[in-house]
């Protein structure tokens, strides 16, 4: 099967999932396969550990989806998108570094985002 077909017919979203599948035709088991995406994504977590290998932004490892998500337009600001927790955790708190200063209304969601992390034991 060709790349831009298999690609055109799952429409990659992500590195973990595909959009659902609409299709009637020429996606076999997949469709069923995808159809069951949420269940197992309720079923399944990041273990932590001591965050080298777990994506600050982009794993779920607070439980309530990945931060990326929940908070985009802090991604989009964030002076370091790849960073792993262990990069971004120190002995003091959370260095969460950001390309430019905020701005007022940017502060709230700040505000949120570390009330989220202060959860973090």
């Amino acid at each position: 099967m060709e790349t831009g077909y298999t690609l055109q017919a799952y429409e990659q979203t992500g590195h973990w999932t595909t959009k659902p599948v609409t299709s009637a035709y020429g996606v076999g088991n997949w469709k069923s396969i995808r159809n069951l995406w949420e269940v197992f994504i309720e079923k399944t977590g990041v273990r932590l550990g001591n965050g080298k290998k777990v994506s600050f932004w982009r794993d779920d490892w607070l439980g309530n989806g990945p931060l990326i998500d929940q908070f985009h337009d802090l991604f989009i600001l964030s002076s370091f998108p790849d960073a792993t927790v262990e990069e971004l955790w120190t002995p003091q708190g959370w260095n969460i570094v950001f390309r430019r200063l905020l701005n007022d209304w940017e502060i709230p969601r700040v505000t949120d985002l570390f009330d989220k992390l202060s959860k973090v034991s």
